[in-house]
Formats: structure tokens, sequence, C-alpha cells
């Protein structure tokens, strides 16, 4: 049977100290810091990417409602024009 993938403590605390070990004091946090600011931009855009779409689809339904409304407005306008 698969499990899912879950990290415990003990895991976590062996990688960090691989990383330690592999990387050094000195260059581990510079490379934590470089991956934090990644993973920022990323959000960043996604979010970004979220309001762009959403924008759009808003967009999209105001060019819809606009296109029926006019034909709708017109035959109303006629309709309620006194006749002579």
């Amino acid at each position: 049977m698969i499990q899912p993938l879950f990290i415990g403590t003990t895991e976590l605390l062996l990688i960090g100290g691989m990383a330690l070990l592999l990387f050094g004091g000195k260059k581990l946090p510079e490379m934590m810091r470089g991956l934090g600011q990644g993973v920022s931009e990323f959000k960043k855009g996604m979010k970004d990417v979220q309001t762009e779409a959403g924008l759009e689809a808003e967009d999209g339904r105001q060019t819809e409602n606009a296109e029926d409304d006019g034909p709708e407005e017109d035959a109303r306008d006629d309709a309620e024009a006194p006749q002579h």
C-alpha cells in the first residue's frame, strides 16, 4: 500500500543536518533567503495571473451584456414611444 509523503521531525532534522554539512553554515542562510524570495515571486506571479483572469472574465461578461442590451433597449424604446 502506498502511504502519503509525510516528513516527521526526525526526518526534517536529518535533512537539515545533511544540508548544513554539504553547504556549510555561511552558505545555507543565503540559499534559504534566495529560496524564500523565489517562492515569494512565484506567489506574486500567481496572484497577478488570477487577478488578470478574473478581470478578463468580468470584461467578457460586461461585453456580452452590453451587446445584449443594445437591441432590447431599442425595442423597449420603440414600444414606449407615443405613436401619433
